[in-house]
Parts: structure tokens; sequence; C-alpha cells
């Protein structure tokens, strides 16, 4: 006796599981931004590349928590950041 079984997912399952293993991949863990849309390197053999929103934020931060060193109503923990792209002269 012979038996046959479904695939355990369709071809169009694996296809989305393959996209979104694409998307993770090109995740930045820092501010969860496209790698692919917020570096200049394009290639896989680099050994470091700057995350331009990560940078951004954090530039952001460390000068709220100077600030915060002056005045104690200032809690840079409170602060929630966002990003929004700009567009450089010249680009």
């Amino acid at each position: 006796m012979v038996v046959t079984r479904d695939p355990e997912f369709e071809q169009f399952d694996r296809e989305h599981f393959e996209v979104f293993l694409d998307i993770q991949a090109d995740t930045c863990p820092g501010c969860g931004g496209q790698l692919s849309e917020t570096t200049e390197a394009y290639a896989y053999d680099v050994e470091h590349i700057t995350c331009r929103r990560c940078w951004a934020l954090a530039k952001n931060q460390h000068d709220l928590e100077k600030k915060a060193e002056k005045n104690k109503d200032i809690i840079p923990a409170a602060e929630r950041w966002t990003a929004i792209p700009v567009t450089q002269p010249g680009t």
C-alpha cells in the first residue's frame, strides 16, 4: 500500500516564508530599518557599515543625556524618538 501525503506547506507558503526571511535578514536590529535603504554599502563583503538612522537616534539621545546632567527635569528614558528620512542636497 502506498500512502500519499500532502506537503506540509504549499509552494505559495514556502515563497512567503522565504520573503519573510529575506526581510528579516535585511532588518537593522538597532532601529528596525531596512539595511538596504539605510546604509551606503550594498555588497556582502563589508566589515563595517553605519546605519544612519541608528547613528542619528543615538546622537540625539546622547545630546539629550548631556542636557539632562544640567537640568534634572529632563528624563531621557521618557523620550520616544522618530527618524524621518531627509533628502540630502545634491542627491
